[in-house]
């Protein structure tokens, strides 16, 4: 059977996912009062680690595919 290595990108607590992934990312959330009182947590953390780790997978898959030719 082939085992696909398992990431995990989660908040900073012990959580399932995080303790079943062969590598997990920690990120912190940034919370905001809001004018009428409610909050909003931010999740820019994860656009910008998801963004940085499709541009550095882009990169391998192309230094690999220079290298076959």
């Amino acid at each position: 059977m082939h085992h696909t290595p398992i990431i995990s990108i989660t908040k900073m607590n012990n959580n399932y996912l995080a303790s079943v992934a062969n590598y997990s990312l920690y990120g912190y959330n940034s919370k905001y009062n809001l004018i009428n009182g409610k909050t909003y947590e931010s999740n820019f953390f994860y656009y910008v680690i998801i963004e940085i780790l499709f541009i550095k997978f882009s990169e391998y898959i192309i230094t690999k595919n220079l290298e076959l030719e």
